[in-house]
């Protein structure tokens, strides 16, 4: 479970950085965000229970990314926490 988080966490937070280059640094907004990440990871799963917490924001404009929390998937057992700059931590 923990390792399965924190992988689906880190393609998550890579698809969302790459759509951001895509898109002039801005990360996915709206109710669809997750359908706006399929084609950077063709799989609905990884997305399922993953959180963003910065849709529509420059990411381009973060002075700290390596500080700055991207998004969050929690289980029963813990956070996969992911940050900006695409590495994720776990916390139980």
């Amino acid at each position: 479970v923990k390792e399965e988080a924190i992988s689906n966490a880190k393609q998550a937070a890579v698809a969302i950085l790459i759509f951001a280059a895509d898109y002039d640094g801005m990360s996915p907004s709206g109710n669809d965000w997750k359908e706006k990440l399929m084609p950077y990871t063709k799989n609905a799963e990884i997305l399922k229970d993953f959180v963003l917490l910065l849709p529509g924001v420059n990411l381009d404009k973060l002075t700290k990314p390596a500080e700055t929390v991207l998004g969050i998937l929690t289980t029963s057992h813990g956070t996969a926490v992911a940050y900006a700059d695409g590495h994720v931590i776990w916390k139980s």
